[in-house]
């Protein structure tokens, strides 16, 4: 069922040349400061959405596992509809976690994810100060 609904809501927000079917999400993602979050598996039936990612930005370049999922529903009578994605990443030894929150959809024809993310780490100067939030776009890359 959740499978059904992805596909029909990808062909109908895209391009049937560019979005063949729901599992085309998969893929290299890349952001505006070089980070590669990698989509490997997006299960159809469930949304459920494995991966990688790496950042150039506060770690040594390492890949680190990523899990999340895509979800959708039917379109209203009216207003935007586009597939929602969520995923997150644990950064080892650095302690940290954080989460992206966003959606998917064409825009002037490149695919894009947009998403808030928090980063919340465990060490902190001020009992205020662990927890970072900001915006990531991400399209596709190679």
């Amino acid at each position: 069922m959740l499978g059904s609904l992805l596909c029909f809501i990808f062909s109908a927000e895209t391009s049937a040349s560019s979005w063949q079917n729901c599992t085309r999400l998969a893929g290299k993602w890349g952001n505006q400061i070089g980070s590669t979050f990698t989509i490997q598996h997006v299960n159809p039936e469930t949304g459920a959405l494995i991966g990688t990612y790496k950042s150039p930005s506060g770690t040594k370049g390492e890949t680190y596992p990523v899990s999340g999922w895509i979800n959708g529903a039917k379109p209203s009578r009216s207003g935007s509809n586009v597939p929602v994605v969520t995923f997150s990443v644990r950064w080892g030894e650095y302690g940290s976690v954080a989460s992206w929150a966003g959606y998917y959809e064409e825009k002037k024809g490149t695919p894009t994810i947009t998403t808030l993310w928090h980063l919340v780490r465990p060490n902190a100067n001020y009992s205020w100060d662990h927890v970072y939030t900001n915006n990531d776009v991400f399209k596709p890359i190679e």
